[in-house]
């Protein structure tokens, strides 16, 4: 992940953090900044330190010489993570403390670690020289053919086939993933996916049944591994099977929700699970669902994301490419589901939670209209849904935006008495909007009456 930014470290804002890693991640990094261990800067002026997650993870950060900044992780997230933006606001504060922060060495495990030069060091003498591939999409690391790698092939190469599908059958045996995959191609070179997405199926359902939970504390987790699934999907999505992936990606969401919610970690498993919804999210591009159908496949699975893990993920929703009348379709199809919703229910938690799931539609059904050009249906509606939704302040602001002012003010009033007691925020908030419209017609009278309405209201 990379930004455009400033010269050097010491002169980065908020903003570009923000611009960076986006303001959740920059949330999350500050909560991290105490796991941050053993902070170097390396010779050519990166930083490298040790954070501690659900394991203890070798994270770098640098400033190249188009002044963008890029990152390095042993997490499962990798580049553009909480751990690189802790270890960036570590290194801001001792600098402002003017403490000193030690030069790393150059044969720094943690620098090891993230040039994949640990792997199997101590099998070859001169395994020093493979170099790291990140051609994969950051799916996993690849190395460029190396004298091992060849030593190996010449080995193989010698071997009769019987002996090749001896020590393949063993290696089955003492592999899972390896077992996985000679199943999968099997199938894949039948053309029998069905049997494939059961596999699939039956494995989401397992990792997804394990507890997921961390203790940043003693360095304890359990954290499941969904890595094994996103193979299996990307393998079917290379194969040209994107309709049985996204089908995939729907009981992946449904299953993983489900151990989310009982979960008690730092949000590590969302991101399990969201690494293998960016191969659902191509998939999707790829697959037969027509535009709009596209379009609702994405809304139907940001109202299940109660916890954000997908925002980062780009699908039908932010391509651009969707007609004005794919948008209209799916207008009319939300319109029909606010149509079908229960307006109010006894139970009062119900009764929250079905207003919120109202309100989430309502909002989805707005975006759709204003990709359809048809803003002139927005207002009618949220009038229609302040009943439901209580929706004053976003219909305030609308009819402002299209000059409106004196239906803005009435419904502003008729917002600010229906929700004095119920819902004092929303109260204030429409106040602040008639201060601002009696502002904007220079009453200043009328607007020191709000201010003082205020005052006395919250001292």
């Amino acid at each position: 992940m990379t930004t455009k930014t400033n010269t050097s470290f010491t002169n980065l804002t908020w903003e570009d953090l923000n611009d960076w890693a986006g303001e959740r991640i920059v949330g999350r990094g500050k909560s991290y900044q105490s796991r941050v261990k053993d902070l170097c800067m390396t010779s050519d002026g990166a930083l490298v330190a040790s954070v501690r997650g659900t394991e203890l993870y070798s994270t770098r950060v640098e400033i190249d010489e188009n002044n963008e900044l890029h990152s390095q992780c042993t997490c499962p997230y990798a580049i553009g993570c909480k751990h690189a933006v802790a270890m960036i606001l570590v290194y801001l504060d001792a600098h402002k403390t003017k403490k000193n922060i030690p030069l790393a060495a150059p044969d720094d495990e943690r620098l090891l670690d993230l040039a994949g030069e640990n792997d199997d060091a101590d099998d070859f003498e001169d395994s020093d020289d493979e170099e790291e591939n990140d051609d994969d999409g950051g799916i996993g690391k690849q190395h460029t053919p190396s004298r091992k790698n060849d030593r190996v092939r010449v080995h193989l190469e010698a071997l009769s086939k019987n002996e090749l599908v001896d020590l393949v059958m063993k290696g089955e045996n003492i592999l899972p993933d390896l077992s996985r995959k000679l199943a999968d191609s099997a199938h894949l070179k039948k053309g029998d996916t069905d049997k494939i997405a059961k596999a699939i199926r039956k494995e989401i359902k397992a990792i997804s049944s394990e507890p997921a939970w961390s203790n940043h504390w003693d360095g304890e987790n359990n954290i499941p591994d969904y890595s094994p699934v996103k193979k299996r999907l990307g393998a079917l999505l290379a194969n040209n099977h994107a309709d049985v992936v996204v089908e995939l990606g729907v009981y992946l969401m449904e299953c993983g929700i489900g151990q989310i919610e009982q979960s008690n970690d730092e949000g590590e498993t969302g991101m399990e699970i969201a690494s293998c919804m960016e191969v659902v999210y191509k998939a999707v591009m790829q697959s037969s669902l027509t535009a709009p159908q596209r379009l609702l496949w994405e809304i139907d699975v940001h109202l299940q994301d109660n916890y954000s893990m997908l925002d980062h993920l780009k699908g039908p929703l932010d391509m651009g490419k969707a007609s004005s009348a794919d948008w209209s379709e799916v207008a009319d199809i939300l319109s029909a589901r606010l149509d079908k919703m229960p307006k109010k229910l006894a139970d009062r938690e119900n009764d929250f939670s079905s207003k919120y799931r109202r309100e989430q539609i309502m909002r989805c059904l707005l975006r759709a209209l204003e990709g359809a050009n048809r803003k002139n249906e927005i207002n009618e509606i949220l009038e229609r849904e302040t009943a439901h939704t209580d929706c004053y302040v976003e219909l305030v602001r609308r009819l402002v935006q299209d000059k409106q002012i004196e239906k803005a003010r009435e419904w502003a009033y008729k917002g600010f008495t229906a929700t004095l007691e119920k819902s004092p925020g929303i109260a204030s908030q429409l106040e602040e909007l008639l201060h601002d419209i009696a502002i904007g017609e220079k009453n200043y009278l009328l607007a020191t009456a709000y201010c003082a309405f205020e005052f006395f209201d919250r001292p």
